[in-house]
C-alpha cells in the first residue's frame, strides 16, 4: 500500500513539474525566439525554414541606434515613469496613511477612488487630449506625467493602506508622545516600516507608465515620444522591419527587468506580506 501511494505521489509530482513548464514555456518561448530574431540578419529572419543556429548580427541594433532616435525615446520612457513613480508613490503614501488611519472622506473613499482605475483609458482621452491642447501641454513631459500619475493613483494607494493597516498605532502614538508631530512620526516611524509596500506599489506604477502607449501615442509627437510609441515606427506601409521591431523590443524591456533584479528582495518580502494579509 505505502508503495502505491509512493508511485501515485511520484506521478502527481511529475505532472505538477510538467504542467509548470508547459506554462512556462508558454510565456518563456516569445521572449526567447524576440531575442534570437532580433540578432539575426534578415536573410535568417525571412528564410523559409525557422534557424536556431545561425550567425549573429548586430546590424538590427545598429539600425535602432542609427535610423532612429531610439535612445532617446527610452530616455523619454525612464523619465516620465521615473516622476511619475516618484509623484504617484509620494502622493498614494501619504493619502492611504490619512485614509487608513483618520478615516477621511468615510469608509467608502478608498472603494470610489479604486473605481478610477477601472475606467477604460479610451473613453478619456479625447477630453484630455482636448484640454492639453488648449493648456498647450500636448507633446511635453509634464502632460504624460499628469495623465501617468491620475490613473496609476487609485492602485498605488489602494497598495499603501493594506500596508499601513498592518503598522500598529501604538508605535504612532509614542512617536507623538516623545515629541514628533504628525508627518516627522509619518516619515521617521511609519515610512520605514512598509518600505515593502512602497517598493511594490513602486514597480507597479513604473512599469504600467513605462509600457503605457494608447496616452502616449495621442498625447505625445517627435519631442516626448517614448519607447513603446518608437516601437511602432518600424511597422511601416510598404514592409514590417522585424530585426529592428525585435531589437527595439528587447531594448524597451531590458531596463525594467534590470530594475526588477535589484530590487527583489524587497519585491518579494512585499508580495509575501501582501498575500499574508
Amino acid at each position: 500500500m505505502k508503495q502505491y501511494y509512493s508511485i501515485r505521489q511520484n506521478a502527481k509530482s511529475v505532472l505538477l513539474y510538467v504542467a509548470v513548464g508547459v506554462i512556462l514555456l508558454f510565456f518563456v518561448f516569445p521572449i526567447f525566439w524576440a531575442c534570437l530574431a532580433a540578432f539575426k540578419s534578415r536573410l535568417d529572419l525571412f528564410s523559409q525554414i525557422p534557424t536556431l543556429i545561425f550567425k549573429p548580427t548586430l546590424s538590427n541594433f545598429r539600425d535602432v541606434f542609427y535610423q532612429q532616435p531610439f535612445l532617446k525615446y527610452l530616455k523619454n520612457s525612464l523619465i516620465i515613469a521615473g516622476c511619475t513613480t516618484a509623484v504617484t508613490v509620494s502622493m498614494s503614501a501619504y493619502a492611504g496613511y490619512l485614509i487608513n488611519r483618520f478615516r477621511i472622506g468615510g469608509p467608502h473613499i478608498s472603494f470610489w477612488i479604486l473605481t478610477l482605475r477601472m475606467m477604460p483609458p479610451v473613453v478619456i482621452i479625447i477630453p484630455y487630449f482636448l484640454i492639453f491642447r488648449v493648456m498647450r501641454l500636448l507633446d511635453t513631459y509634464l502632460a504624460l506625467v499628469l495623465m501617468y500619475s491620475v490613473m496609476n493613483f487609485p492602485l498605488a494607494m489602494w497598495l499603501m493602506m493594506g500596508f499601513f493597516q498592518e503598522v500598529p498605532r501604538e508605535l504612532e502614538e509614542a512617536s507623538w508622545i516623545d515629541g514628533c508631530s504628525l508627518w516627522k512620526g509619518f516619515i521617521s516611524v511609519v515610512l520605514p516600516l512598509v518600505l515593502p509596500g512602497i517598493v511594490v506599489a513602486s514597480l507597479f506604477t513604473f512599469i504600467f507608465s513605462w509600457n503605457e502607449f494608447l496616452f502616449a501615442v495621442v498625447l505625445s509627437r517627435d519631442h516626448a515620444r517614448t519607447a513603446p510609441v518608437g516601437i511602432t515606427l518600424y511597422i511601416q506601409i510598404r514592409e514590417i522591419l522585424w530585426g529592428q521591431l525585435m531589437a527595439s523590443g528587447i531594448l524597451a524591456i531590458a531596463p525594467v527587468v534590470v530594475i526588477a533584479m535589484f530590487i527583489r528582495k524587497y519585491l518579494i518580502r512585499g508580495l509575501m506580506l501582501g498575500a499574508l494579509k
